[in-house]
């Protein structure tokens, strides 16, 4: 099978649909111990840009525990439009503002180089019922993009929870998606394996379950 053309489907097929349902979840586990979690159920119309989310969150490291849920509706479009809303310049440059900015030719190209590994070592297995399997592992990835995927974790964010603050060292790391007989996406899986490296502290067993599921 004709990788690329695969591809072509599938983002053709997701761009063609007219609403999105699914559920995204995530794991994360120090020593075998789960410190963070989050579910995530959410539906948008995209076309008309109306969504909702309700998230959940749970935190437990360190005698430090936290339990969060909230319900939001949003319209993305509303914040899309009054961005773009003046001259033509400010709508050329739209990409720009929104993650592009800051970015250096030679870091663009490792994400391209990335891209095209994965795409190269990706397994394609057809089904009986005529649905796709596919599946990827991440260890062939060139060593200085997995150094540079360990300066990005190991750094502050505040989308990122506060008690990673050593440097992972990533072992395994395998993604599998399913892709139904209309190329759309049903689910995308990714399990990491590895260590978190602490100053003046053992080593100690990460391990990272997340999964994306979609409706139809």
């Amino acid at each position: 099978m004709n990788k690329i053309k695969l591809m072509y489907d599938i983002a053709r097929a997701m761009r063609d649909k007219d609403s999105l349902d699914g559920s995204v979840k995530l794991n994360l586990k120090k020593d075998g111990l789960e410190v963070f979690r989050l579910d995530n159920e959410f539906s948008r119309n995209l076309t008309s840009g109306w969504g909702k989310a309700r998230i959940l969150t749970v935190l437990d490291h360190e005698g430090k525990q936290l339990r969060h849920e909230s319900n939001t509706e949003f319209n993305i479009n509303q914040k899309q439009d009054n961005e773009l809303r003046g001259c033509q310049k400010h709508r050329f440059f739209h990409g720009h503002h929104w993650g592009m900015q800051g970015i250096s030719l030679r870091k663009r190209l490792d994400m391209i180089i990335a891209a095209l590994n994965a795409l190269n070592n990706m397994q394609v297995l057809e089904q009986e019922d005529q649905s796709i399997r596919l599946s990827l592992d991440l260890h062939e990835i060139p060593e200085d993009l997995k150094e540079a995927f360990r300066t990005r974790m190991s750094q502050k964010h505040h989308s990122w929870p506060g008690f990673l603050q050593g440097s992972p060292l990533i072992e395994k790391c395998c993604l599998e998606g399913r892709i139904n007989n209309n190329y759309e996406i049903e689910s995308i899986t990714v399990k990491l394996e590895g260590k978190l490296q602490e100053e003046n502290r053992p080593d100690e067993d990460l391990t990272l379950d997340a999964a994306v599921v979609l409706g139809r």
